[in-house]
């Protein structure tokens, strides 16, 4: 049976006058048409699209008119740039952001509700806010802090990160972290516990055998850390040896 083709030639769709068959489409074999838009642009339309399309983009292009002088957020509109999107071939605008950088921006994307407002500097900044959870790491910090903010990484990785070098003997060992201590605001709850970290110092559990909580942890020199050993421990208990106090270690300048 012969197969039967709609006769599209000379029809208008909107503002688009079908002109004739163009072949099929390379990958979905679906008709194509070609078609003459009152812009005076030709374009390829699959039979499909020619139910709901009214232009060649045109109208939508044309739709906002001139947004040169309107401010949309931070953004100002200086131009048009007289480009187009690679893509889409949406008529690009040139903004000025309060921040002082001038940024490209298509034009829905200045008009739709949830569009553009700065050239990317709001976005950039509210993320580094979010991200900022204690500044711990900054070189605003006090040196105590940072440093206590290094042993409480390094306790995190020691003892939840299976790929740890020396996780056999630490996570793998069975030796755990408080749940006080873990998640968003760990390191928070972890200084209020311990304070600063004095200088000359690091995390050490009293009891090696025990697990990182607050009344098994202090800063302890490395004197002290050598001594408390596994291999020293007789049926699990720490060595009887003389520790000195946080405040011992301060008075003498440590």
């Amino acid at each position: 049976m012969a197969r039967i083709y709609l006769k599209l030639e000379g029809r208008r769709v909107g503002n688009l006058q079908i002109l004739r068959r163009a072949g099929t489409h390379p990958t979905r074999r679906t008709r194509l048409w070609l078609c003459l838009c009152d812009c005076g642009r030709k374009k390829l339309y699959e039979t499909s699209a020619l139910k709901y399309v009214k232009s060649c983009g045109c109208l939508n292009r044309t739709r906002h008119g001139d947004l040169t002088g309107q401010r949309i957020g931070q953004l100002l509109v200086v131009r048009d740039s007289g480009r187009r999107h690679k893509q889409s071939g949406a008529k690009l605008w040139e903004c000025k952001c309060d921040c002082g950088k001038t940024k490209l921006i298509e034009t829905s994307c200045l008009k739709r509700k949830r569009g553009s407002l700065s050239c990317g500097c709001v976005f950039l900044a509210r993320s580094a806010q979010l991200n900022r959870s204690h500044g711990a790491r900054s070189l605003g910090a006090p040196p105590g802090v940072r440093r206590a903010y290094s042993s409480w990484s390094n306790m995190c990785t020691r003892c939840t990160n299976s790929n740890f070098k020396n996780w056999d003997c630490y996570g793998g060992a069975g030796v755990t972290v408080c749940k006080r201590w873990l998640g968003p605001n760990g390191f928070r709850a972890f200084l209020a516990d311990m304070g600063q970290r004095p200088e000359g110092t690091t995390l050490d559990r009293r009891n090696a055998f025990e697990g990182y909580n607050p009344k098994n942890c202090r800063w302890a020199n490395r004197e002290v850390q050598a001594l408390n050993q596994r291999r020293f421990y007789i049926d699990g208990r720490p060595p009887e040896v003389l520790m000195r106090t946080v405040a011992e270690m301060e008075a003498e300048g440590w």
